[in-house]
């Protein structure tokens, strides 16, 4: 439960933070939307859905690699 609803909440401020289009928040809405993704990866897990995993599989690598051209 806390889980799904943390990466949830998440991923919704780092829309909000993409949204406003400040170039300030693009790090810290790839860190967010790169938690909040991994969270719903277990999730998936945990629910063995597998349109959930192989979609937050997918989006964790993709926003992983954003990552770590970052740092």
């Amino acid at each position: 439960w806390y889980v799904k609803w943390g990466s949830s909440f998440l991923l919704i401020l780092a829309m909000c933070m993409r949204a406003t289009g400040n170039p300030i928040y693009q790090v810290f809405d790839l860190f967010l939307s790169t938690v909040g993704v991994f969270g719903w990866l277990v999730v998936g897990l945990l629910w063995k859905d597998r349109a959930l995993i192989i979609l937050n599989s997918i989006g964790f690598g993709i926003l992983l690699i954003g990552v770590l051209k970052i740092l």
